[in-house]
């Protein structure tokens, strides 16, 4: 690992917080030591991060935070940040400090540390540790006053060729050798593309992940079943894998993407809406949707025969797509606990891997009878309900954002959306 002359030292970092009561506290990061009076509030919060390289080294890192994390852009845009460079065993400490910028969609804020200026280029994998420090008061259910994150950070320089690696070639090429196999010059050579920078183009893809389009000479690959799990929003990362399948060095690939389908939903990755680990947009064309990426260092780019990369990028900032009737259920049920107490529940499921937003019209007079519902008014809760025009007992009901609004395979949804007070005669059919 190199880093500039006379910057490794450990480090510590501790925590000043001050109560309402202006008794202030001393922690380190972990849990708050000692018992502060009417704080029941987090001390540190821990989430995800992805880290951005540029050819002369590591420059910055990034970390989401969650819609429930009660910290508000405002808060930590210009905030303390400190990062740490360590090995992969967590070993060997670097530090730089810096300060934060912060981009937020109105449901999830990312928050940037510039690392430019800390010269890091690795040589094998390592850790950057991300510490955000914001003035915390110890209230009850205070806000955490520490953000913690961790990222991998790959090495930049060349891959070295491993000499156990079986993929890895014995001997020189001998390029006067006309039989030699790997001899990019060899005309009968059927390992070697014969237009290098030709794409080749899967067909069918209804998958924003899977690759409408590759360079040459490379296969592409991910992990499924889909490993990018989403938490209740549609940011998400996903990693994928560029294989070289010649018989020889590729100097450089691209991979085409679809931002218009699932899970991008049209998002635009030049408009500050990703972060990108060891990849670079090559081109975007907005009217189409075809995002092309390719190796941001020389690491990344180069190949050789046989062998990989897996490279990342993280979508930060996702577009609600409209609601698509196609993508889910819905049912609804009527909950009577009594005739003062009726409730309706209601239960929306979908087949798609990715989180998908859902809407429904429902008449809740095919559930209890109509002229019950008149004089005794409905309680909505975690749903935006919108009546129908003309109809006293229909509604358009949808999730509420960063709570029900989005639904998966494996995140399906069921909960009370509304309830009343009618007395008797409630039930169907009515007078009966």
């Amino acid at each position: 690992m190199r880093r500039p002359a006379g910057t490794g030292r450990d480090t510590g970092v501790a925590v000043a917080v001050t109560g309402t009561d202006d008794v202030t506290e001393v922690t380190d990061l972990g849990p708050l030591r000692g018992s502060v009076a009417g704080f029941t509030g987090d001390g540190v919060l821990t989430t995800d991060a992805t880290v951005t390289s540029a050819d002369d080294g590591i420059s910055a890192v990034v970390a989401v935070l969650p819609a429930d994390a009660g910290l508000s852009a405002a808060d930590l845009d210009g905030a303390t940040v400190t990062a740490v460079l360590t090995d992969e065993d967590g070993a060997d400490p670097t530090t730089y400090a810096t300060t934060a910028s912060v981009t937020s969609d109105g449901e999830l804020t990312s928050v940037s540390a510039d690392l430019s200026g800390a010269g890091w280029v690795v040589d094998e994998p390592s850790l950057v540790h991300l510490a955000v420090s914001v003035p915390q008061v110890l209230a009850p259910t205070g806000a955490a006053g520490v953000v913690l994150a961790e990222a991998t950070a790959s090495p930049e320089g060349t891959d070295p060729v491993d000499p156990t690696d079986p993929t890895s070639p014995t001997d020189p090429v001998d390029p006067t050798d006309p039989t030699d196999p790997v001899d990019p010059t060899d005309p009968v050579d059927p390992t070697v593309p014969t237009d290098p920078k030709g794409p080749t183009v899967p067909t069918g893809t209804t998958d924003g992940l899977d690759a409408v389009a590759v360079s040459a000479g490379i296969a592409y690959s991910r992990p499924m079943p889909w490993t990018g799990e989403q938490t209740n929003n549609l940011t998400f990362c996903h990693s994928f894998t560029v294989t070289n399948t010649t018989g020889a060095a590729l100097e450089d690939w691209t991979v085409t993407f679809d931002t218009d389908l699932a899970p991008m939903w049209g998002l635009n990755p030049t408009a500050g809406t990703v972060s990108l680990s060891n990849i670079a947009t090559r081109s975007f064309d907005a009217s189409t949707g075809l995002w092309v990426v390719g190796g941001s260092n020389e690491w990344a780019k180069r190949i050789e025969a046989g062998g990989s990369r897996t490279v990342q990028f993280c979508a930060t900032s996702v577009p609600t797509p409209a609601a698509n009737p196609d993508l889910f259920d819905v049912a609804v049920r009527v909950v009577a606990h009594n005739d003062w107490y009726v409730t309706f529940e209601v239960t929306v499921t979908s087949a798609s891997q990715y989180y998908v937003p859902w809407k429904e019209e429902v008449d809740l007079a095919q559930l209890v009878c109509g002229t019950s519902l008149t004089n005794h008014p409905l309680s909505f809760q975690l749903v935006t309900a919108t009546p129908v025009a003309g109809s006293g007992t229909s509604y358009v009901i949808e999730g509420t954002r960063g709570n029900t609004q989005l639904v998966s395979v494996n995140h399906p949804r069921t909960f009370t959306f509304a309830s009343y007070s009618p007395g008797a005669g409630w039930q169907l059919p009515c007078g009966g």
